[in-house]
């Protein structure tokens, strides 16, 4: 099936790369304006370097400003973008080869996001409509 041409065609791409499941749920994401990976530890921490990176190329815009129990424990870079700034890595790039996921988040209502993911590794398509869905896929697959 592969990645969908307007998944091809997204700057809001992110690429998240599983590392562990077992006792705790730790990886690395990646997404088209940055080459290095950025780490996450925990649950929590994946959403929140999400957010970060859609925050910085503000797509899409938050409706509603969402409550955090907890921040990251380490600031991620802040994304500045400017005006006409196009990505630098592609789409298929952004797992390094590796087995792993592609999210494309195409709305973020009611404080939770919405979008879809393609999982590299059962070479598919989910739909999710909130971050627990979201949670739903990333684990299970």
């Amino acid at each position: 099936m592969a990645i969908s041409a307007r998944m091809g065609r997204a700057a809001n791409c992110i690429g998240i790369i599983v590392d562990k499941r077992v006792d705790g749920f730790s990886g690395r994401i990646t997404h088209r304006f940055q080459k290095d990976p950025v780490l996450f530890t925990d649950l929590p921490e994946l959403f929140c370097r999400i957010i970060e990176v859609l925050d910085g190329l503000n797509y899409p815009a938050r409706k509603i400003n969402k409550r955090q129990f907890k921040g990251c424990k380490v600031p991620a870079k802040k994304i500045k973008l400017k005006q006409g700034m196009k990505p630098s890595i592609p789409v298929k790039d952004l797992l390094g080869g590796e087995e792993g996921f592609v999210v494309m988040v195409v709305g973020r209502d009611n404080s939770t996001m919405q979008g879809i993911v393609y999982d590299s590794a059962l070479d598919k398509d989910f739909k999710f409509n909130g971050d627990v869905e979201l949670y739903r896929i990333l684990y299970k697959n």
